[in-house]
């Protein structure tokens, strides 16, 4: 069985842009970590002798609805202002005003009490590692909104010419009449 079917075994709710197959949502992370045709892209870009650009791969949930999540292939070298615009632009294209990236875990860790927030212009790669989680929160008309970012893999990157983009989504059409995920001004999250 090769590494991409046994990820579909289960449901085939979850869309990989890699290979344009269809698996079960809970396993989607672990398949674009080990995704062939991913490999194979990777495996194809040109790096003219210096080191393979590496890239995050990133599961954005949103807690109240669990039908509301992408894994983003994000760049080691883009920044957390590539990272907002993108997640704007896809999720949230009517929130004008950057975003905030917080750390849950800094509440515990900071003298003041408060979360650290990651400058904008802070490269990824000297910010996240495997297993960091992250808050992202935007404004939505007088609408905070509040998603969660995850870093599940590290991976050498497949995609070259955009710092982040999308390596899954969600197959269902109910949150994304237009996008397959953007989500409608009438859904409160």
């Amino acid at each position: 069985m090769t590494e991409n079917a046994k990820d579909r075994q289960v449901g085939k709710n979850a869309f990989c842009t890699f290979c344009m197959g269809a698996f079960d949502p809970a396993r989607i992370g672990a398949h674009i970590r080990r995704c062939r045709d991913r490999v194979d892209d990777a495996e194809c870009i040109q790096t003219g002798g210096s080191p393979h650009p590496m890239a995050f791969i990133l599961m954005m949930t949103v807690e109240e609805h669990p039908d509301a999540w992408l894994v983003l292939e994000a760049h080691g070298e883009a920044r957390f202002s590539h990272l907002d615009r993108f997640i704007r632009r896809e999720w949230f294209p009517d929130s004008a005003e950057p975003g905030q990236f917080v750390r849950p875990r800094a509440k515990e860790d900071s003298k003041d009490g408060k979360a650290s927030e990651p400058d904008l212009q802070v490269r990824l790669e000297n910010a996240l590692s495997v297993k960091d989680r992250l808050c992202y929160r935007t404004r939505r008309s007088k609408q905070t909104i509040e998603t969660r970012l995850e870093v599940i893999g590290y991976l050498p990157t497949a995609i070259m010419h955009r710092p982040v983009d999308v390596a899954a989504f969600p197959l269902h059409g109910r949150l994304a009449p237009r996008h397959p995920f953007h989500i409608p001004e009438g859904v409160v999250l």
